[in-house]
């Protein structure tokens, strides 16, 4: 299957975070928005590294969720990761488009 142009988000220099058991808390320091994510968001955020496209991350959450149609996970991948950027916890990468590469 062929991956679909795509973003690739990292995370914002300007965030911290702390992490329970169930659940990691961010903290966009130049704005001053914290944000709460539980478990499937978390992996999101977490994969958010400048490598992983949303593609790539709906595939590897799929590998821990074999009873999720990849296109489920697709949806929730978008939508968060929207939300993680429209409050500046994410930035596109510097390898922004299909495949990383930036040369």
């Amino acid at each position: 299957m062929t991956e679909p142009p795509s973003v690739m988000y990292e995370k914002s220099h300007t965030v911290l975070w702390a992490e329970t058991e169930t659940v990691i808390v961010l903290r966009n320091f130049s704005n001053g928005i914290a944000l709460e994510l539980e478990t499937e968001r978390r992996q999101i955020w977490e994969l958010c590294d400048g490598v992983h496209s949303e593609f790539a991350i709906a595939h590897e959450m799929q590998m821990t969720r074999p009873e999720r149609h990849v296109g489920e996970l697709s949806k929730i991948v978008r939508t968060t990761v929207e939300l993680l950027a429209s409050y500046g916890f994410v930035v596109p990468g510097p390898g922004a488009l299909n495949g990383g590469d930036s040369s």
